[in-house]
C-alpha cells in the first residue's frame, strides 16, 4: 500500500529566540515553532483565523481584540491549543522553552500591533 503525502517543507529560519519550521500541508500551512525560555514571539494580528497548539512547555498569552478593545492575559501549560480569531493581536511569552504547531488556511499575512511588537523587540535586545 502506498500513502500520498501532501506535507512540503518550505523553509527554516532560526533566531535568538528559537527555530520556525514552515511547512504546508494541501490547503494548510503548519508553522513548527520554538520559543527559548524568556523571548516573546508575535506582536501581531492576522485577518484569518490560526491555532497554535502548544506542545511542550509553558507560555504567558496575551490577546488585544482590535475589534472590541478587550485585552486578555492568560497562562498556558502544554497541551493546549489557543485558538486566535482574525483581527486579535497576539503575544506569547515562554516561561519555560516552548513548542507549538501554527496552523493556518491563507497565506501568512500580519499587522504589527505597536504595544506587542514593542514587547518582542525589547526581549530579544536585553538577551
Amino acid at each position: 500500500m502506498t500513502i500520498k503525502s501532501n506535507l512540503e517543507y518550505l523553509k527554516t529560519v532560526s533566531d535568538k529566540r528559537g527555530t520556525i519550521i514552515f511547512m504546508k500541508n494541501g490547503p494548510n500551512f503548519l508553522n513548527l515553532v520554538e520559543i527559548k525560555q524568556g523571548f516573546s514571539r508575535g506582536g501581531h494580528f492576522h485577518h484569518f483565523h490560526s491555532s497554535h497548539n502548544l506542545i511542550s512547555g509553558k507560555v504567558e498569552y496575551m490577546e488585544f481584540n482590535t475589534k472590541t478593545h478587550k485585552e486578555k492575559k492568560m497562562i498556558y501549560h502544554s497541551p493546549y491549543n489557543i485558538d486566535v480569531p482574525p483581527f486579535v493581536a497576539h503575544l506569547l511569552t515562554a516561561i519555560d522553552d516552548v513548542l507549538f504547531l501554527e496552523i493556518f488556511k491563507n497565506n501568512y499575512q500580519d499587522t504589527i500591533f505597536p504595544k506587542y511588537r514593542k514587547i518582542v523587540e525589547q526581549k530579544i535586545s536585553e538577551n
